[in-house]
């Protein structure tokens, strides 16, 4: 958990330092100001900013991730079943990890200020990343499921009133926030992938991308 509050302070931190250049981008993506001559340097400094603190929410959440799985092995660890399929969920939720991070778009988020503005920002290119983020929020939700599986299959299991057992399992599916704002994150209808009918195209929000993770990492943070 001091690994996930250093890496929390962290992306705030990075927020603090980049979020006016990520806020600049939108402004000019939305038509609300003209790109002045520093644009593409600032554009560069917000999209790196970025990628990177991307990769910071997403540590920071599957570290909170694991937290929970190493608190419910010690519950059941001397059940045979339960110590394999604990093993089990630890290779797909780092799976899944590794697929969060494996659907940024490296090269339009750490390249080169020529290749994203004019490759990146096509309607083709735009409509690709949104399938990946969509891809990335699917196997956060399965992720999260499947951490639920652990302490309802012990209360179930335990020796207490029916009543008691849902009250503390109605507790443990608090984890459920973290799948609705996981899901509210990446929903088309959110605002990260919205339509600018000036220009009929397509844009990623990424501020908005960035806030919801962020808000991600503080529930499933503090959940625990």
């Amino acid at each position: 958990m001091a690994l996930a509050l250093a890496l929390q302070t962290a992306f705030a931190a990075l927020g603090q330092a980049y979020l006016g250049d990520v806020y600049l981008m939108t402004r000019v993506q939305n038509g609300v100001v003209a790109p002045g001559a520093d644009f593409l340097d600032r554009m560069k400094r917000g999209l790196l900013g970025d990628g990177i603190m991307l990769l910071v929410a997403i540590a920071g959440i599957w570290v909170v991730k694991m937290n929970f799985l190493l608190f419910f092995y010690s519950l059941g660890s001397r059940i045979t079943f339960y110590r394999v399929f604990w093993w089990v969920a630890v290779v797909v939720v780092l799976g899944c990890g590794a697929a969060a991070v494996g659907m940024l778009p490296f090269d339009c988020l750490f390249g080169e200020v020529m290749h994203v503005v004019t490759q990146c920002s096509t309607e083709g290119s735009v409509a690709a990343i949104y399938t990946r983020y969509k891809v990335s929020v699917v196997v956060d939700c399965v992720s999260d499921a499947l951490i639920i599986c652990f302490p309802i299959s012990i209360l179930f299991n335990t020796r207490i009133s029916l009543r008691q057992k849902i009250i503390l399992s109605s507790i443990f599916c608090l984890v459920g926030f973290t799948i609705a704002v996981t899901i509210v994150r990446g929903s088309i209808f959110g605002g990260v992938y919205k339509e600018l009918d000036k220009i009929d195209r397509k844009v990623l929000d990424t501020a908005w991308a960035l806030f919801w993770f962020y808000i991600e990492f503080m529930v499933c943070k503090y959940l625990l």
